[in-house]
C-alpha cells in the first residue's frame, strides 16, 4: 500500500506540483515583457546632448582645458558667412533679371542645385563651373555664359555686404537688448494694487448732492 501511494499521489501533490513548476515560467514571462518595454521606452525617449556643450564645445570639462578659443569666432564668422553668401546671390540674380534674364535663368537654375546657403562650397562649386552658352529666349541669340565671373561678382557684393554689417551691428544689438528688456518690464511689471482683483474693479461714482432731498434735509433742520 505504501509503494502505491508513492507511485500514485493524491490529487493535492499534483496540483501543488504543477503550480510550482508554472510559478517559473510566470515569472520569466514577466522579465521578459518588462525589459521589452524598457526597450521601447528607451528607444522613443533618446537621450539628447546638452546644448551648452555642444556650443561651447567643453564637453562637460570645467577647468576649461577642453574648450576652444577660436570655436566662437570660427562658429560666427561661418554662419554669418553663408547668410551673407545667399544675400549676395540674392542681390545678383535681383541685377541679372533687369540686365540679363539668360544669366539670370542659368545662376536660378544652379542655385536649385547649390544652394548659396553652403557659402564657400557653393562659390567653389559656381569656379568649377564649366563655361557655356545659351540660347536667349527673347533675342534668340546665343549667349555665352562664365560662372566664374558671375562668383567674382558674387564675391564682391558679400565683402560690401560685410563692411555694411560690421558698421550697423554694434548699433543695431544696444538697440534690440534694449527693446527685448523694454518688451519684458511692460509684460512684467505692475502698478501698487494692480494684481489685486477687487482693486480692479469700478468704483461707484459719487453723486452731487441733490437739494430737493427730504432725507438728508432733515438731518440739518431745526425743530
Amino acid at each position: 500500500m505504501q509503494a502505491c501511494h508513492r507511485l500514485h499521489p493524491s490529487d493535492s501533490q499534483v496540483r501543488l506540483h504543477t503550480s510550482c513548476n508554472r510559478r517559473p515560467l510566470a515569472v520569466a514571462a514577466f522579465r521578459r515583457r518588462f525589459d521589452c518595454s524598457r526597450k521601447s521606452r528607451r528607444k522613443a525617449t533618446p537621450v539628447q546632448c546638452n546644448e551648452l556643450n555642444q556650443w561651447g564645445n567643453v564637453d562637460g570639462d570645467e577647468s576649461g582645458a577642453g574648450a576652444d578659443e577660436n570655436s566662437f569666432e570660427r562658429d560666427t564668422c561661418g554662419s554669418i558667412l553663408r547668410v551673407l553668401t545667399a544675400k549676395a546671390t540674392q542681390r545678383v540674380l535681383q541685377q541679372l533679371m533687369e540686365l540679363n534674364l539668360t544669366k539670370a535663368h542659368w545662376l536660378q537654375k544652379f542655385c536649385q542645385s547649390h544652394p548659396p546657403l553652403e557659402g564657400d562650397k557653393f562659390i567653389i562649386a559656381l569656379l568649377k563651373e564649366r563655361p557655356s552658352s545659351n540660347q536667349d529666349r527673347i533675342l534668340f541669340s546665343n549667349e555665352f555664359i562664365n560662372p566664374a565671373e558671375l562668383a567674382h561678382r558674387i564675391l564682391a557684393v558679400r565683402k560690401d555686404l560685410a563692411i555694411q554689417t560690421s558698421r550697423m551691428m554694434p548699433g543695431f544689438m544696444e538697440r534690440d537688448n534694449l527693446e527685448v528688456q523694454r518688451h519684458h518690464l511692460e509684460k512684467n511689471s505692475y502698478t501698487s494694487g494692480s494684481h489685486n482683483k477687487s482693486s480692479r474693479a469700478p468704483r461707484a461714482s459719487h453723486s452731487p448732492h441733490n437739494p430737493n432731498d427730504t432725507s438728508r434735509k432733515r438731518w440739518f433742520t431745526r425743530e
